[in-house]
């Protein structure tokens, strides 16, 4: 059972108990044989309090989420009605679950996670991508022996590595709620190495700043750059990339509570060293796992499925991975992004039998400051 089940069916028993002490003797007088019940005095709050935040409660489990506005009132209520109980020192035992009730409603609250960017502040934003493939052949030894001729020696060990580093810097919000925003393509680059032959590539935003406007739905509109002729293909590049890097992953819009969990699904091209291209969609579950020191954190469970391999060869293949997510609930954006994916794929062609093992590794990192 997930965590805010448990939540809900704890808040609803404290609940049923909280609507009974309502009809039960809170005070009894033994020189006159006189009970005081607690619809004669303060029992009668108390009891329209309970009964509200039980209806509340079961009306919640269909609706899957508590509003967090209302979770806080509970909670208010229930550590005012603890307070009162205390220091009336009616009944310490209805004081104590009292404050546990507003302990739990205050846990069970609903949080959304919007990835945005905001006005006068700075973000460094960092995204490397390692990769490493090993492929070998076997079956047909002449087939394999022609491939050879080609100058292509197997077991082959493939190695990619890259790096872009950007730095954004937004001005004041106007009265249109928009805000001005420069954007520095700091460094980057791309390292290949095959068998030991490395080749490394300078990435072509490096040097790049794009003067623009985000407006109050993120859309981020390019004016100017520097260091570049601004065309129409320039643009639509830097909107790709600019979007690669601030939604690196999109959360749901419903609120989220402890224990929930979302699938996102990506696709993904994987070459096969020149033979074919298989077509994979990447998986991954997101299972929120705590909210701490204005932080929450992810896991992340991924399986790879191959969608569509756009050839009459046969192909299996298998591919999973893990990983984690760090999001900055005060700057809301993800401060970090870690995972770790294995993908193994087999492919018959003309007799001989290709595999392919695949390690690839993202880690992405913004850091904000004003």
């Amino acid at each position: 059972m997930k965590i805010k089940y448990i939540f809900k069916n704890l808040i609803v028993l404290f609940a049923i108990l909280g609507i009974s002490s309502t009809f039960m003797p809170w005070v009894h007088y033994p020189n006159v044989d006189i009970s005081l019940y607690g619809y004669q005095g303060d029992g009668i709050l108390t009891g329209v309090i309970f009964s509200f935040i039980f209806l509340y409660v079961v009306f919640s489990f269909k609706k899957k989420n508590f509003s967090k506005l209302i979770s806080f009132i509970l909670g208010g209520l229930g550590l005012l009605m603890a307070i009162i109980s205390f220091f009336k020192k009616q009944n310490l035992t209805l004081a104590v679950f009292l404050i546990v009730v507003a302990f739990i409603s205050s846990c069970s609250s609903s949080h959304k996670f919007p990835v945005e960017y905001g006005p006068n502040k700075n973000y460094n934003i960092s995204l490397i991508t390692e990769s490493s493939t090993v492929v070998s052949l076997s079956g047909d030894q002449q087939r394999i022996a022609q491939v050879a001729q080609n100058g292509v020696s197997f077991p082959m060990e493939i190695e990619n590595s890259s790096l872009l580093n950007v730095t954004v810097n937004t001005g004041e919000l106007d009265n249109s709620n928009n805000y001005p925003a420069k954007i520095y393509y700091t460094q980057g680059h791309n390292i290949l190495s095959t068998n030991g032959e490395q080749t490394k590539e300078v990435n072509p935003f490096s040097g790049l700043v794009v003067h623009g406007v985000y407006d109050s739905d993120q859309n981020f509109s390019i004016q100017t750059a520097e260091n570049f002729q601004l065309d129409e293909y320039l643009k639509e590049e830097i909107r790709k990339s600019m979007n690669d890097l601030q939604l690196i992953l999109s959360f749901p819009n419903e609120g989220m509570q402890i224990g929930d969990q979302f699938i996102d699904t990506k696709p993904m091209d994987l070459p096969l060293v020149g033979l074919e291209k298989a077509n994979l969609t990447i998986f991954s579950t997101y299972i929120l796992k705590e909210i701490e020191n204005n932080k929450a954190y992810f896991d992340i469970e991924q399986t790879v499925e191959l969608t569509d391999n756009g050839t009459k060869n046969e192909i299996d293949m298998f591919g999973s991975g893990e990983g984690n997510v760090e999001y900055d609930v005060k700057n809301t954006v993800i401060s970090s992004f870690k995972n770790d994916i294995f993908i193994e794929l087999n492919l018959s062609v003309n007799a001989v039998l290709v595999n392919s093992k695949s390690n690839v590794k993202t880690h992405y990192k913004v850091t904000a400051f004003l």
